[in-house]
């Protein structure tokens, strides 16, 4: 994250060779880049049923001509578009690392997508990117992005939206056993042990 961050406020290349592997899926260093932006300090904070959401986001490219396609390759990007990007690592990302596809499903990239509607009024759609690099074996990278439409944002988001008000109503329970259980990801991160 740090040798990324510089490379994208300054432009001077301090990637090493993890960070390198991915280089032709980063945005040109600008000025206009927020990266490792904190967004809870914004007027206009992200909430999700009126809980604050806080954190930080590794890249935001506001209104870029281009974008980098899976492949790596350029490609002319749509009339007020504004690119999103969460950096990943992992052992191995073709085993683990998200594919296009699976992003929008995830509350963490459709908050950034939301935070973007909230920053960029003018925006007419969200990209959402992981770029992924590879820690173990050979430095490699991937890329997986999304294009999404406000409609679609606005969407995904309301069903964060009822998950929070869902765990609102959780909280008030007494007793854990007064919680329906949800067995759907026993079997994720290799299984609960709790089944």
């Amino acid at each position: 994250h740090a040798q990324i961050e510089h490379y994208l406020k300054t432009g001077e290349c301090v990637l090493g060779g993890v960070a390198l592997a991915g280089k032709h899926f980063l945005p040109t260093p600008s000025p206009r880049l927020r990266v490792e932006y904190e967004f809870a300090r914004e007027s206009r904070a992200l909430v999700a049923a009126g809980v604050p959401v806080v954190g930080y986001v590794d890249c935001i490219n506001p209104f870029d001509t281009v974008y980098a396609d899976s492949e790596g390759d350029l490609r002319p990007a749509p009339y007020g578009m504004v690119e999103v990007y969460d950096w990943k690592t992992s052992s191995d990302i073709d085993r683990y690392a998200k594919k296009s596809g699976q992003l929008a499903a995830t509350v963490q990239m459709v908050g950034y997508a939301k935070l973007v509607t909230h920053l960029y009024p003018l925006a007419r759609c969200v990209r959402i990117s992981h770029v992924s690099f590879q820690t173990r074996g050979r430095a490699k990278s991937s890329k997986a992005t999304e294009l999404l439409d406000l409609d679609s944002v606005a969407v995904a988001w309301h069903r964060v939206e009822v998950v929070v008000n869902r765990m609102h109503e959780v909280a008030k329970l007494k007793s854990v056993e007064d919680v329906e259980a949800n067995r759907d990801a026993c079997d994720a991160w290799r299984g609960c042990p709790y089944r």
